[in-house]
């Protein structure tokens, strides 16, 4: 496992490389995203149990807070923008807004230094709430530029999201989860490689014919990186929380999120998403290779 975290950077930046010069081998995926998608966050899923949601009793309104900085919060800063895109586009990164906080969340607040237990609460938690408020938030902030199928987007989200958390806890209480997490090894990471790619294929048309619209979706994603940012680590107590709370609202789960816009809104609404796939990792991949140098010295 250690091998595949010193190396989870370079899959993403290779899928994100690919997409963009050698798009042909996988615009074929795109009617299995979902299914492709669905594979992977089962994997993710066996390591939560659902037994960890008992922690929220002891601090429900911490992650009632932290769940309106990733959910809500989000959404009003990329609205704040809506004038400068065009609805396409907008929806779009509405979409990335909106999306739940990502699974690897868990991962990063262990190599720098956070609280991995509830970074694991916190993902949770986005992950089941996923299916109502992120339909919720796209149409309230979006219905008025494009038309918003709330009802398709809640069973796509059910599919990616929620039916494998659920299929994942019946293996966990049958006791299979460790066998097959030892024999998957590379197989989420190599399905991460593979999403991203598949995605960013779409999405390197679309922004090649509105590079002008991306460089502006780039802007609004580092304002909103740096706006979540802020939340998360004002809202933390003390330092290892701070950093906890911090990865969780700056962490989306883009995968889901680029799905999502590709299968509902077509390619042209992947220019969102794909400026918070490159800005995000700009960010984070170095900083994890960073604190994974750090760890071994």
């Amino acid at each position: 496992m250690a091998n595949i975290r010193k190396y989870f950077g370079l899959f993403i930046i290779a899928g994100i490389a690919l997409g963009f010069f050698l798009p042909g081998p996988v615009l074929p995926l795109k009617p299995y995203l979902i299914v492709l998608l669905g594979l992977m966050m089962f994997f993710s899923c066996l390591k939560i149990s659902a037994k960890d949601l008992l922690l929220i009793e002891r601090d429900w309104w911490k992650y009632l807070v932290l769940m309106g900085i990733v959910f809500l919060l989000s959404s009003l800063v990329v609205f704040a923008f809506k004038g400068l895109l065009s609805d396409i586009v907008f929806v779009g990164l509405m979409v990335i807004a909106a999306a739940p906080s990502a699974i690897a969340v868990v991962f990063l607040a262990d190599i720098l230094g956070g609280e991995p237990h509830k970074a694991l609460v916190g993902t949770t938690l986005a992950q089941l709430l996923a299916p109502i408020l992120t339909p919720f938030l796209v149409w309230t902030f979006a219905h008025q530029a494009v038309s918003i199928d709330t009802q398709a987007m809640f069973l796509t989200i059910v599919k990616l999201v929620l039916i494998p958390f659920v299929l994942a806890q019946i293996v966990r209480r049958i006791g299979w989860d460790k066998a097959i997490l030892k024999k998957s090894g590379w197989a989420n990471e190599f399905l991460l490689f593979l999403l991203i790619w598949a995605t960013m294929a779409p999405a390197s048309m679309a922004i090649k014919s509105n590079i002008r619209e991306f460089w502006i979706a780039l802007g609004i994603v580092f304002v909103l990186l740096v706006i979540q940012a802020l939340a998360g680590f004002s809202f933390g107590r003390e330092r290892k929380e701070k950093i906890t709370f911090t990865v969780i609202a700056i962490s989306k789960n883009f995968t889901v999120a680029s799905v999502l816009a590709l299968t509902l809104f077509g390619a042209p609404s992947l220019v969102g998403p794909a400026a918070f796939v490159f800005l995000s990792n700009a960010v984070l991949v170095p900083l994890e290779w960073w604190s994974l140098r750090k760890k071994r010295k």
